[in-house]
């Protein structure tokens, strides 16, 4: 699924860190000093540490983060480099990255050459915001592949070049946003007056006072210029919110959410559709409807781990109150027209032109893309996306919001009827999920090919999707049977 407009080109230039799974990784540089040779209580202890590393990895999978913490602490203390960088990665999930970054850095220590630490712990600094720390874990990630992974090794070049890129924008805004950032927008956009009041439907759920609450903090930040009125109709509303359990339906689980919203081509919203990941942790609710109210009225990702449209959530920096910033962005945004929306979205696009990099065109482009996939334009989008596509090639985050653009052009051409040009692009979206390794969703659309095939009354067709389908399966069920143990090993 693509990501909605960001304020925030990080999100866009990090490798895309999607649904946060235990690491499965080879640490035979740690073993080589162990002894093959184990008595029967080592041999039990061990079996018992694995029991509990594959609990903790079923835990991670099922979102309930905090209990794979609690087991992988434990683990943690035998300094094991597999262990703790799982551990590390539990910690990012739950927002805990100054704990993240020091068990990770603690993973590199141990063994600087075991490259799943150094890899997370660039993640971990891009998550607090640090990005000439990300960048030099970045360089030593790069060192450490090229060791035995030269051509993987070469394409980092392209993420050191993103992460550069980004950090020189960060200084570039860093006088002009200081107060806030809604110079940062790449395509802000606000509800209008003949929007309001804007109805929204918040389902029942423990945490519907909260997110209703998070509404209001928003509307007060803004001088109440934005009027809101929570409705008990879903068909009447404008903003529809719900929760789910699944983290993997998310484009960005780092969010705790996600928020789709449409809007008009000059910056007026249409409607917005939340969606908030349910958590047992209170700080970690509190930043997710905070964050995703924010995106439905209008508001983009900020760069600055305090402010609560961080694009990730940040327990470290997190208050549980919007910032300063929050609240200026947001009275800003209200106090501005469709007009000056404009010359701000062009501003930066400007900028973005007078670029000579590749990479930035290709950020540009994809942002534009976002904005007209926002609008349902997915034609536009699509070829957008193309061209950024050319000019950055193999940049993850492109080309999974490119096989996104490909499904829903065609689920349109579908209900036109067209459906040759929904199979080119079918197989094109199934070609880019498999590319990035989103196996399921590759499935999921040679499913959807075989079904229209057989619609269509073409055997030989449905039947070769079947089979691709098949050969997914072969993919995935190495990738799920690799849970690792606490000694690296597969079981």
């Amino acid at each position: 699924m693509i990501n909605k407009p960001t304020l925030s080109v990080c999100s866009k230039l990090t490798i895309a860190f999607c649904v946060v799974l235990l690491c499965v990784a080879d640490v035979q540089a740690q073993d080589a000093s162990k002894s093959t040779a184990l008595n029967a209580d080592e041999e039990q202890a061990q079996k018992t540490e694995r029991t509990l590393f594959e609990q903790a990895s079923l835990l991670v999978k099922q979102n309930k983060n905090k209990d794979a913490e609690e087991i992988l602490e434990r683990l943690a203390k035998n300094n094991n480099v597999s262990v703790l960088t799982n551990y590390g990665i539990v910690l990012i999930k739950l927002g805990k990255i100054n704990s993240a970054i020091q068990v990770l850095s603690k993973a590199r220590d141990i063994a600087p050459s075991y490259y799943p630490a150094l890899f997370y712990l660039c993640q971990a600094y891009k998550s607090a915001g640090e990005l000439d720390k990300a960048i030099t874990a970045t360089e030593d990630y790069q060192k450490t592949l090229a060791q035995t992974k030269p051509q993987a090794a070469a394409k980092i070049d392209l993420e050191l070049n993103k992460l550069r890129t980004e950090r020189d924008w960060q200084r570039s805004i860093a006088v002009k946003s200081e107060l806030d950032y809604l110079e940062e927008a790449s395509s802000p956009a606000i509800w209008t007056a003949d929007s309001m009041p804007v109805k929204i439907y918040v389902a029942e759920n423990r945490d519907k006072e909260q997110l209703c609450e998070a509404f209001r903090d928003w509307a007060k930040a803004t001088d109440k210029k934005i009027k809101i009125e929570f409705t008990p109709n879903a068909d009447e509303a404008k903003i529809l919110c719900s929760w789910t359990n699944d983290a993997s339906s998310l484009s960005s689980p780092l969010e705790g959410g996600e928020t789709l919203v449409s809007k008009s081509q000059d910056g007026k919203m249409l409607s917005a559709k939340v969606q908030i990941l349910q958590s047992e942790d209170p700080a970690e609710r509190r930043a997710a409807a905070l964050h995703e109210a924010g995106h439905s009225l209008g508001l983009g990702h900020s760069s600055r781990p305090g402010d609560a449209m961080f694009f990730a959530f940040n327990r470290d920096a997190f208050t549980g109150e919007l910032s300063k910033r929050d609240k200026r962005t947001a009275k800003r945004l209200y106090e501005s027209d469709l007009e000056e929306l404009a010359r701000i979205r062009n501003q930066s696009r400007q900028e973005s032109a007078e670029s000579n990099s590749p990479i930035q065109k290709a950020i540009d482009l994809n942002r534009q893309a976002s904005e007209f996939f926002a609008g349902g334009n997915f034609a536009q989008a699509t070829s957008l996306l193309q061209q950024a596509d050319a000019l950055a090639p193999n940049t993850q985050t492109i080309e999974e919001n490119l096989a996104a653009a490909y499904l829903r052009l065609a689920d349109q051409e579908c209900i036109d009827q067209s459906f040759t040009e929904a199979e080119k692009h079918l197989n094109l979206a199934a070609t880019y999920f498999a590319k990035v390794k989103k196996f399921d969703k590759a499935k999921s659309v040679y499913r959807d090919l075989a079904n229209l095939s057989k619609t269509l009354k073409k055997p030989l067709e449905e039947k070769s999707y079947l089979e691709k389908e098949l050969e997914l399966n072969a993919l995935i069920s190495p990738m799920n049977s690799q849970s690792a143990s606490p000694n690296g090993s597969s079981n």
